[in-house]
C-alpha cells in the first residue's frame, strides 16, 4: 500500500485461481508495525493472483468498508504454488532381518518415504532381487497387490553360504505425479544370526526373486 498503517487495521486478502474464481476474503489484522502478512493457505499446485484490499469494495464481502481517516487501497501480486516430489532418501525395510529360515514367506514393508508437502504417497515395487539363485520352488519373492509398498520374500538361504540378501527397488509417487526412486535391502536371512549384516551381500550375480532370471549387472547398480 506504499507505507505501513499507523494503527492496527484489517486487510482482506483475496486469492484467485487461473479460472478467475476467487476464494473467500481472508481477513488479516496488521501487526504493530502496520504490516499485514498472509499466512499459510492450503492450495493445489498452480498459479494464483493475490490481491490485498484495505477498505472499499472487497470481492465476496458483500458490502463496502469505509474509514474517514483513510482512503481505500489495493495491492496485487502473483503466487505460484509448486509441488515437491517425495523423498526416498530415508527409505528402510521393515523388518530388516527375518529368522528362522523356514522357507515361509515373510512380509517386508518399505517405510521412511516422506513427502515434503504432506501429500499421500503410493509406492510401486519395480524389482525384487537376491544374491543367491532362486530355488526350484520359485518364486522367492512377490509383490503384495493389496498393500502399497509391501513385498513377500521367502525365508531361505544356502546353508553353505554367508546368508541371503534381498533388495527391493521401488518408485514412490505423490498425488501430483512427481516421483522418487529408491531401494532397500530387505529380509536379510543370515546364516546363523551372527556376523556383520553389511558384509553378507555377496554382490553379483544377482537373480530376480520373482522369475529366477539371472540379472545383468547394469540392472542392479
Amino acid at each position: 500500500f506504499g507505507r505501513p498503517l499507523n494503527d492496527r487495521k484489517t486487510v482482506f486478502f483475496v486469492v484467485t485461481d487461473s479460472s478467475g474464481s476467487p476464494l473467500s476474503p481472508i481477513p488479516v489484522l496488521t501487526d504493530p508495525a502496520g504490516r499485514a502478512i498472509l499466512g499459510r493457505v492450503d492450495l493445489p499446485v498452480g498459479e494464483y493472483s493475490v490481491t490485498a484490499y484495505f477498505l472499499g469494495e472487497i470481492p465476496g464481502l458483500g458490502y463496502a468498508l469505509e474509514d474517514p481517516r483513510y482512503e481505500p487501497s489495493i495491492s496485487n501480486a502473483v503466487a505460484v504454488v509448486i509441488n515437491n516430489p517425495p523423498d526416498c532418501s530415508g527409505a528402510t525395510a521393515d523388518p530388516v532381518t527375518i529368522w528362522p529360515p523356514d522357507k515361509d514367506f515373510w512380509p517386508i514393508s518399505i517405510a521412511g518415504v516422506v513427502d515434503p508437502d504432506g501429500d499421500e504417497v503410493t509406492i510401486a515395487v519395480d524389482l525384487i532381487f537376491q544374491d543367491e539363485k532362486v530355488g526350484n520352488t520359485k518364486p522367492d519373492g512377490y509383490v503384495d497387490a493389496g498393500d502399497s509398498g509391501t513385498v513377500w520374500v521367502r525365508a531361505e538361504r544356502d546353508g553353505n553360504g554367508e546368508g541371503r540378501v534381498y533388495t527391493v527397488r521401488f518408485t514412490a509417487s505423490d498425488e501430483h505425479g512427481d516421483t522418487c526412486q529408491g531401494q532397500v535391502r530387505a529380509g536379510i536371512v543370515t546364516h546363523d544370526q551372527s556376523g556383520d549384516l553389511d558384509l553378507l551381500d555377496s554382490g553379483p550375480p544377482w537373480y530376480d526373486s520373482m522369475t529366477g532370471e539371472r540379472l545383468p549387472y547394469r540392472r542392479c547398480i
